[in-house]
């Protein structure tokens, strides 16, 4: 008996869990996704950080990440990464960038491998 009222209390005070940090891990993904489609915005405007993620190097970093995790065998991180990615490549602003840092990493890594 006691452990049903428990369960029920403990089932009670998960759901208040939940409604209560439903607002802030929506928060949170929105800066997230902020942060992937404008990382310079992080840096001092003209910084040398600022400069490279315009460039493509917040990308190619994310990139270089997903190739450590398929050596360290983590997939299911690198493909939750990779699909991120793929999402941002249907933006019609920011999907250029991407489209064209990716392909030149794809060649960067296909030249490397075969000399």
């Amino acid at each position: 008996m006691d452990h049903l009222v428990i369960e029920q209390d403990f089932n009670s005070v998960v759901s208040v869990l939940e409604a209560e940090l439903r607002p802030l891990v929506s928060a949170e993904l929105s800066v997230l996704v902020d942060i992937l489609y404008q990382p310079h915005m992080l840096f001092r405007p003209e910084s040398e950080a600022s400069m490279k993620c315009q460039n493509g190097g917040f990308i190619s970093r994310l990139i270089r990440h997903c190739e450590k995790l398929l050596e360290e065998k983590d997939e299911k991180l690198c493909i939750q990464v990779l699909q991120t990615l793929k999402d941002m490549i249907t933006d019609s602003e920011y999907g250029e960038k991407v489209r064209w840092r990716l392909l030149h990493i794809a060649f960067e890594y296909l030249y490397n491998s075969v000399w």
